[in-house]
């Protein structure tokens, strides 16, 4: 036996000395070329951390990465055989259906940054406003183009003008070149900041659309006739991702010093934290895609029309097992008969092992897919049981000030009845809005629409005032209403309105008791401005500390606060056909700005008796 060992081992090493050392050197190291999206920054951070810590090599690759530009399509430049690698998006799902033959190999980001920041502007208060305005837009957006045309937008009468690149586009001193333009969430709002350019961001997530972003992909020749080095370049690139994620700071210097010298820390740095929540690697594998969520996306393209009923994902998905046998291995079993047989054998038995071994995968990927199902309905669950906490906070703190007030006046010698009539009045007044929060939101999880009718803002805004009354008076602070309307009609959903007002005005004066602010008021103004209405909360307290951050979900500045208020606010706003923005004034304090749409025909109004007036 150790015979045979030994002339199995000098046949295998005579085979290969037979090569010459240049045909061994270029099997080792294959040139594969990378076509990028677009421009060296942190977006590719996990291919240069591949390239500097030698996990390419490690594959047996040299791989070569080619930046990208508006007018470069990563899948025809694939397709083509220019490139053995792309970086993609969802849009491969069109670009596979236009003929290109891509193949996706690993989803990167689990969240597309794909966004449409606009402009600050009070006409432009949803993404709806954007028809008859200007869009600024890049090819490779078709995401954003089903997002406007699933968010109601009539996109024909969008203005569609070339993408410049640059945010300075909606900045006044340029005449407004475009009042929106397509961007990234990754680096587009840093840089709009940085200028002192005023915007807002209308993202496909705030209406449930959530696409693959930077996505690794390759053609179908290339996969079909190298699979090993594709799953080569797979393994070293989110190796490659894993290190990058948790060596920030090396990464960033090691873009600046080789890759793009221009950018700063400052930048790369907001760059490389939005990076990191798009990836979602604290709670999902770098690179990890499934067939399912694949199909929901081509279903948001069909639903768009953007995609055909009929397509078809087969192929489009990399499988490991098109993996073969390394054509070195081949050429060795060609070479020596003498170790067919023994080969065969090996051959066989690892076979049956990567059988298995892909049925476990298969197992555990779909076990991982019905994990994330379920985390996704777990967070759905949380989010809906925090907005009802969040919203019967006040209706519940409220009760329990006017039961004591009741108590408090009961208990006097001289009980004056109207006091204390008029404060029971109150307390059952909170109690039914308690009760209309949570049919409200039973109506929302049985997917019901909400009812609507002719209301005066007048109304919804004087009542608001008196639902917080108590609480300001409390904190001797004033509230103060102005209007210069007759009537002011929309057709909406009081309940609704007036939780999004009472969430405001309660968070202006839980501010300025916090803050200790000379004279504090709250001071609400409704005005019209063509065809819309304008309610205006200022208040003079501290301000706002991140202004484009306020309407995002669970983001919050108190300590004990669960950071769902204001995205609520601009759920109710959007739902209303308007918009809400928020910003911090010159004179010091924050003012939120609602824009709801007037209601043309003319109403007769039966509205509720107030009881007393703000």
């Amino acid at each position: 036996m150790r015979r045979v060992k030994s002339w199995l081992c000098l046949l295998i090493t005579l085979h290969l000395i037979s090569f010459p050392a240049s045909q061994i050197q270029a099997n080792k190291l294959p040139v594969v070329r990378v076509q990028l999206k677009w421009h060296h920054k942190f977006q590719f951070a996990g291919f240069y951390a591949a390239i500097n810590q030698g996990y390419f090599k490690a594959e047996g690759l040299h791989v070569e990465l080619m930046p990208g530009s508006r007018d470069i399509t990563p899948a025809y430049i694939v397709a083509n055989g220019e490139a053995e690698f792309g970086v993609g998006n969802s849009t491969l799902l069109l670009e596979r259906q236009q003929g290109y033959p891509v193949v996706a190999v690993a989803s990167v980001f689990q969240h597309s940054p794909s966004v449409i920041i606009a402009r600050r502007d009070d006409a432009i208060q949803s993404v709806k406003n954007l028809e008859h305005r200007t869009l600024m837009a890049e090819p490779h957006s078709a995401e954003l183009l089903a997002y406007l045309i699933l968010a109601g937008v009539n996109i024909n009468t969008i203005n569609l003008t070339p993408h410049t690149g640059q945010v300075s586009a909606l900045d006044k001193d340029t005449l407004y070149q475009a009042d929106a333009m397509t961007a990234f969430m990754s680096d587009d709002p840093y840089a709009a900041n940085r200028a002192g350019i005023p915007y807002q961001i209308f993202s496909p997530r705030d209406i449930g659309l959530d696409f693959y972003g930077d996505t690794l992909f390759t053609s179908e020749s290339y996969a079909n006739q190298h699979p090993e080095k594709v799953i080569a370049m797979r393994n070293a690139l989110l190796k490659g991702w894993r290190y990058a994620l948790q060596n920030r700071n090396t990464m960033i210097s090691l873009i600046m010093e080789k890759y793009a010298p221009e950018l700063d820390s400052f930048y790369l740095n907001a760059e490389a934290q939005a990076t990191t929540d798009l990836i979602a690697a604290s709670y999902i594998d770098p690179g990890y895609m499934s067939l399912q969520r694949w199909q929901r996306i081509a279903g948001i393209f069909q639903s768009a029309g953007l995609l055909p009923d009929n397509f078809s994902l087969d192929g489009f998905m990399f499988r490991e097992q098109q993996a073969a046998i390394p054509g070195v291995i081949i050429h060795s079993l060609v070479w020596s008969g003498l170790i067919t047989l023994l080969a065969s054998i090996a051959a066989w038995r690892f076979y049956i092992q990567k059988q298995n071994s892909e049925h476990r995968a298969e197992r555990l990927s779909e076990e991982t897919e019905q994990l994330l199902q379920l985390r996704q309905n777990q967070m759905a669950m949380a989010e809906v049981a925090t907005t009802i906490a969040h919203e019967m906070n006040q209706p519940l703190a409220a009760i329990k000030n006017y039961a004591r007030a009741a108590i408090n006046f009961s208990r006097r010698q001289h009980i004056n009845p109207q006091k204390l009539n008029e404060t029971l009045y109150h307390l059952i007044h909170q109690a039914e809005m308690a009760s209309d929060i949570v049919r409200q939101t039973r109506c929302q999880l049985d997917q019901q629409d909400y009812p609507q009718q002719p209301i005066d803002l007048q109304i919804i805004i004087r009542e608001s005032i008196q639902l917080c009354l108590f609480n300001a008076r409390r904190n001797n602070i004033d509230l103060i209403f102005s209007c210069h309307q007759d009537q002011a009609v929309i057709i909406g959903n009081d309940i609704q309105l007036k939780q999004m007002l009472v969430n405001l005005i309660g968070n202006a004066v839980e501010a300025l008791s916090d803050h200790h602010t000379p004279s504090p008021a709250v001071h609400l103004t409704l005005s019209a401005t063509g065809k819309h209405y304008i309610i205006r909360v200022q208040d003079n307290g501290p301000g706002l500390e991140c202004t484009d951050r306020v309407f995002s979900t669970q983001f919050t500045t108190k300590h004990s606060a669960l950071g769902m208020g204001l995205p609520i606010c601009r759920s109710i706003a959007e739902m209303h056909q308007g918009g809400i923005r928020a910003e911090n004034r010159d004179t010091g304090g924050a003012e939120f700005t609602i824009s709801l749409p007037v209601h043309s025909s003319p109403v007769r109004l039966f509205p509720p008796v107030s009881h007393q007036s703000a």
